[in-house]
């Protein structure tokens, strides 16, 4: 599914987001930019190197390019991919 993360009844959107909210959690949804080059994934896990909530990770920190909380990166509000943009397109998301 490209863009929208459906989930059909509300146990299962219940259940959805007690795994994303807990830090330890797998199978958290990967996002991608508009050019299908991957930004990590959406996870309150410090831990996990593709986590953006890894504050030392690729994908969570505020320096490397491909962070999307890098405000010159990925992160910035002047790229129309970027989520950080609140008229561009943000990010696709997929789950698993």
């Amino acid at each position: 599914m490209k863009g929208v993360f459906k989930i059909p009844f509300p146990a299962t959107a219940r259940a959805h987001a007690q795994r994303l909210s807990w830090p330890y959690a797998t199978g958290a949804p990967k996002l991608y930019n508009s050019d299908g080059q991957y930004r990590g994934r959406l996870s309150d896990n410090p831990y996990d190197a593709d986590s953006t909530s890894n504050p030392y990770g690729r994908y969570g920190s505020e320096y490397p390019s491909d962070s999307i909380n890098n405000p010159y990166g990925a992160g910035s509000p002047y790229r129309s991919d970027s989520p950080n943009n609140p008229y561009g397109e943000g990010l696709e998301m997929y789950g698993e």
